[in-house]
């Protein structure tokens, strides 16, 4: 007769036990995990706030790409031809204000979103009131953050590097 060993891990009478039977086993379930994991996100706005801003400089840098074409083909239309070499020369730098304006309105929804609450936003008032607020705040950043990306590129930083550089050098 041959002895199998036993796959049963509530078999004490093997010495070859898989896992030995604990507590742990049920913890580490999946609805306890997603449990946790949301318990943390609820309680942790600052995971939140993290969150909300890589997800909006994700889309900050998807706008920057896509409204560099549009920008540099206005400068070659008839109708801005005293502005078209300041704009093809600027292109790159007009794409990226142009997009923080716009990721301005995506940022704080965002926030509104994930981190405060979309109750923030409920009303036409409170919405207006809390984007003239985001506007105010990132004013600054938008105008220096311009700035230092096209000091960066006339260096001749390549245009990836200067737009993340200068996020990361903006959100310190």
């Amino acid at each position: 007769r041959t002895l199998q060993p036993s796959h049963n891990i509530n078999d004490r009478s093997n010495n070859t036990m898989l896992a030995p039977p604990t507590s742990l086993a049920v913890t580490l379930t999946a609805p306890h995990a997603i449990s946790s994991m949301r318990s943390y996100w609820l309680e942790n706005s600052a995971v939140r706030f993290a969150a909300s801003g890589f997800i909006g400089n994700a889309i900050f840098f998807g706008l920057d790409l896509a409204f560099l074409p549009i920008i540099k083909g206005a400068s070659q239309r008839q109708c801005f031809v005293k502005a078209s070499k300041t704009i093809a020369t600027n292109a790159e730098s007009i794409s990226f204000f142009v997009a923080y304006l716009v990721d301005i309105i995506v940022q704080h929804f965002l926030n509104a979103l994930l981190v405060f609450g979309l109750d923030t936003i409920a009303t036409r008032q409170m919405y207006l009131s809390s984007l003239t607020t985001a506007y105010t705040a990132y004013f600054g950043t938008l105008c220096g953050s311009t700035v230092l990306q096209a000091y960066l590129l006339r260096l001749g930083v390549s245009r990836s590097i200067a737009f993340w550089g200068t996020i990361a050098l903006g959100s310190v």
